[in-house]
């Protein structure tokens, strides 16, 4: 929500949380604002993808000049061996 503040130029945006299935949540975010195509990802962008890859999710981007719509598939339940932060030790 802050880089659409920042950088969209939008007048509006909207965040969606469904649950898709009993093991999935769907996050979706919209905006309203411009968007040059093609488009390409900056570092935080690549950063989101990284993480919910880690977990086991999915992240897509779709944009056109009137707004992107970024939306990230999150498993809800993740075997403790494959988070992330159990990989530190």
């Amino acid at each position: 929500m802050t880089n659409i503040a920042r950088h969209s130029e939008g007048t509006t945006a909207r965040l969606t949380v469904q649950l898709t299935d009993p093991a999935l949540l769907r996050v979706t975010v919209t905006d309203s604002g411009r968007c040059t195509v093609p488009w390409t990802p900056g570092v935080g962008i690549q950063s989101m993808h990284e993480r919910v890859e880690e977990i086991g999710g999915t992240l897509t981007i779709d944009t056109t000049p009137e707004g992107a719509t970024v939306t990230a598939d999150l498993p809800l339940v993740i075997p403790a061996a494959e988070t992330p932060w159990s990989r530190a030790a």
